[in-house]
């Protein structure tokens, strides 16, 4: 009976319509490994967007509904069900761009509050952290927050970083001070010496391609580069949770789909355009950590 039943629910991970029947699939679900909290309002957009099942998204909020519904039908939150609804929460956010989650903030913190269980109710919290740490810089926690994702732990990993902070310096001063060797040892760099080995490996690309004799070779050379540095930087990196963070949400692009991109932003000078964004870093985050260009 339980197999069966069973059965025809997992049918129902790739035909939404069958788990959505549920209108109250879930408010609180207690038992000793915690609570799963999500409003009716995040179940309701949950099920509009399993219209969209054919995409990895849709299909990743198809299991999510699946296993609030097993949990509604079995009453308990059982170690296994945890696990699988974290798993799948966790799809969802890893297969979604940052449009959708701008769109569907209120969702997509609940679900990172399903998948993770660390979520920040305000700034404020934030600003209680620095207060406590004596991190005295002048920080958007507004920013802090949105690339944590809401997470308290990858907030004030992310704070407590920055009390490294040396201003004034250039990228080659700071790589000597903190005597950042190349390559770095795995998982042997702070989040704020991370960012700056990066930067400096991006600072090189410039010269490492001049020898491509043709544009678009030396173009897809930077692309290939930074991708290159992107993922080492991740290995490097001591904080693992962070460094599993930039994995899911910040992926490295395939070249042939990214030139597709640039090609319709920047038609006349887009592999100009290419060679630029792999040299340079996002304003934002090296602003977060004040670094010199």
């Amino acid at each position: 009976m339980k197999h069966s039943r069973l059965a025809e629910a997992t049918e129902g991970v790739t035909a939404a319509n069958k788990v959505a029947q549920a209108s109250n699939i879930l408010k609180n679900i207690k038992n000793a490994a915690g609570v799963v909290e999500i409003s009716s309002g995040s179940t309701n957009l949950m099920l509009k967007l399993t219209e969209l099942d054919e995409t990895e998204l849709g299909q990743s909020l198809s299991k999510v509904l699946f296993y609030l519904e097993l949990l509604t039908l079995a009453g308990e939150l059982t170690v296994p069900m945890k696990a699988n609804l974290k798993k799948s929460a966790r799809e969802v956010v890893e297969n979604a761009d940052g449009v959708t989650r701008a769109k569907y903030a209120e969702l997509f913190d609940e679900l990172n509050n399903i998948a993770f269980g660390t979520k920040l109710t305000s700034v404020a919290e934030l600003q209680k952290f620095l207060k406590e740490n004596g991190i005295l810089e002048e920080i958007d926690l507004a920013f802090v927050e949105k690339i944590s994702f809401g997470r308290a732990d990858l907030a004030e990993s992310l704070l407590l970083s920055l009390k490294q902070i040396q201003k004034g310096k250039s990228i080659d001063e700071l790589v000597k001070l903190f005597k950042i060797i190349d390559p770095p040892k795995l998982a042997s760099l702070t989040n704020y010496e991370a960012r700056i080995w990066y930067t400096w490996k991006k600072t090189k690309i410039e010269q490492l391609i001049s020898k491509e004799k043709t544009l678009e070779a030396k173009a897809k050379k930077a692309f290939e580069l930074r991708n290159e540095y992107r993922t080492a930087t991740r290995k490097y990196m001591k904080d693992k949770k962070w460094a599993e963070h930039l994995e899911r949400v910040e992926k490295n692009r395939e070249w042939n789909s990214y030139l597709v991109y640039m090609k319709k932003k920047f038609p006349e000078n887009y592999y100009q355009e290419i060679i630029y964004n792999a040299s340079k870093g996002r304003d934002d985050v090296d602003k977060l950590f004040k670094l010199k260009k």
